[in-house]
């Protein structure tokens, strides 16, 4: 039994086959996200559940803490976007080339155009990013020298994956641990409507 017992524990499963997103239309994800600021003392750790029409550039994503406590929501939709922030009862929206997610949502300003990357697996398609490919052909990096930042794929396991983002003073771990492709999203799912008591910004 105990010849047994530290096989088990000794021999873990072997990986997956790395998923490949980028033949993917549109579906939902969900990742825990762990985001580290310098000079902040404790981490960020949240919940992130992502939806996503490929063709369309759309993304949509509820940001939540561990508890399950809904902090904020953010629509991408092309180069522009929309955010709820729950807590400060606040509205935002920004239309551009080169838009921001709003510092409030995750600690940092970050360019909106790094998460169609992060979910379909594919180059940042924007002046001064430049991406390159591992030996089968998936995402590996990406790099913006002019903004001092950096997008690293640091794990494959089936569906599963980690992204990081490195940015001047944060770091930001993504770990994706579902995914299931859907195409039944509505008009509904990429638009915040302003809820009552929110200060338009």
């Amino acid at each position: 039994m105990l010849i047994s017992s530290f096989f088990l524990v000794a021999c873990p499963s072997a990986p997956k086959a790395p998923f490949d997103y980028r033949h993917v239309q549109a579906g939902k994800w969900r990742a825990k996200v762990e985001i580290d600021i310098k000079g902040k003392s404790k981490d960020h750790t949240l919940t992130i559940n992502f939806k996503s029409i490929k063709a369309e550039k759309k993304v949509r994503a509820d940001i939540s803490a561990i508890l399950g406590i809904h902090l904020a929501s953010v629509v991408v939709d092309g180069n522009s976007y929309q955010a709820l922030l729950i807590k400060k009862k606040i509205y935002r929206e920004g239309r551009g080339n080169h838009q921001l997610i709003p510092k409030e949502v995750f600690g940092v300003a970050i360019d909106l155009r790094i998460l169609p990357a992060v979910l379909y697996d594919e180059s940042i398609n924007a002046v001064g990013w430049v991406c390159h490919s591992d030996g089968k052909g998936f995402l590996q990096d990406c790099d913006n020298a002019t903004e001092r930042t950096r997008l690293e794929v640091t794990g494959r396991d089936g569906v599963n994956k980690s992204v990081k983002l490195l940015g001047d003073g944060y770091s930001i771990n993504f770990k994706f641990d579902n995914f299931s492709p859907d195409e039944r999203f509505t008009e509904k799912t990429f638009n915040l409507p302003i809820p009552k008591g929110f200060k338009r910004i």
